[in-house]
């Protein structure tokens, strides 16, 4: 009988060391419970976005750091978590909510989701949905 040696590359962080990593970071980003709304977005959406793109928009200059290669895997694998369930059984999905020791639910909002709207949408579309209006992204 053999067995695979478990590699680094296979390796997740638990959402609760993935939290602890996040908080961590300087400057800050967003916590787990606002990237998992995030994410939930991303894959409800009318079309794929490359995980490039919205991990940046996530870890900001974190994204390329050797420090961050367990959090990318773990949000990357927390996404196509979410795509399965919408896809295959919609009503299994349920949010994930952070919470202190009290109860209170992390609100961590570190990103700006409307990012990636220009790379994805453009300008363009976005005056055909809103007329007159400009899309406005901030970098928080």
């Amino acid at each position: 009988m053999s067995f695979k040696r478990q590699t680094a590359s296979g390796r997740t962080l638990s959402l609760e060391q993935l939290e602890i990593w996040l908080d961590t970071l300087d400057p800050p980003v967003a916590g787990v419970s606002s990237i998992d709304g995030f994410l939930a977005a991303l894959a409800a959406g009318p079309s794929i976005i490359n995980p490039d793109i919205w991990l940046k928009s996530i870890l900001r200059e974190h994204v390329q750091s050797a420090r961050s290669a367990l959090a990318r895997r773990t949000i990357l694998k927390r996404y196509n978590q979410i795509c399965i369930e919408l896809a295959e059984c919609p009503e299994v999905y349920a949010p994930i909510y952070m919470r202190t020791e009290d109860g209170e639910v992390l609100r961590r909002i570190m990103f700006s989701a409307c990012a990636i709207i220009p790379a994805v949408l453009g300008q363009r579309l976005v005056e055909r949905l809103v007329p007159g209006r400009r899309l406005a992204v901030e970098n928080v």
